[in-house]
């Protein structure tokens, strides 16, 4: 199983799940090509491999998440509320093979690259679109009262959910007491 599959929250689904692009095995090749530089070639064949087999990124309904690396791991898991920006750079050979590293910046100074992203500007459109729905920003001209009501209706939202956490909460509570009731029964027996 993947990274991202295995790090998924209760209720949280893939919204859109990032590959990695065939560009990252162009100079891997051309040196393979090249009878004097063939064993440094296939060095750079296997590292290119390794970086494609073992390079995740996705986009979830509530987070980012990432990771690179076989035998040391760069990992980022941000919370949506949490991105800052996500930027897209892309050279010559990204342009062509459509691919380009991506850079997420999180509040508090957090910065994750993941090169040879295929369809970067993809993975980025996605990201702000989820990240969009958990957060809308206020259309511009709008009076600050009618932004203000979305944020009224995600206090109803959080205050729902902390009702159902209470309920939750007490019937756990008397679930306990019954146990304990029972418990008491059964010493009473012996």
């Amino acid at each position: 199983m993947s990274y991202v599959d295995d790090n998924l929250l209760t209720g949280e689904t893939v919204v859109y799940r990032a590959q990695m692009s065939w560009a990252i095995f162009v100079w891997p090749v051309l040196f393979c090509l090249t009878i004097l530089l063939l064993p440094l070639g296939l060095l750079l064949l296997i590292l290119a491999l390794i970086k494609f087999l073992t390079t995740e990124m996705a986009v979830t309904s509530r987070r980012v998440i990432g990771k690179r690396g076989l035998i040391s791991r760069h990992s980022l898991d941000l919370n949506h509320n949490r991105v800052e920006s996500i930027q897209v750079d892309q050279g010559v050979f990204g342009r062509i093979f459509r691919g380009g590293t991506v850079t997420v910046r999180g509040t508090g100074g957090t910065i994750s690259l993941f090169p040879g992203i295929k369809d970067p500007y993809s993975f980025r459109r996605q990201a702000l679109e989820a990240i969009e729905v958990d957060y809308p920003m206020p259309a511009p001209g709008i009076p600050q009262r009618v932004a203000l009501s979305s944020q009224s209706s995600r206090r109803e939202q959080l205050l729902e959910q902390l009702r159902s956490a209470q309920q939750a909460r007490a019937s756990a509570e008397q679930h306990i007491a019954r146990l304990n009731d029972e418990i008491a029964r059964l010493d009473q027996d012996h």
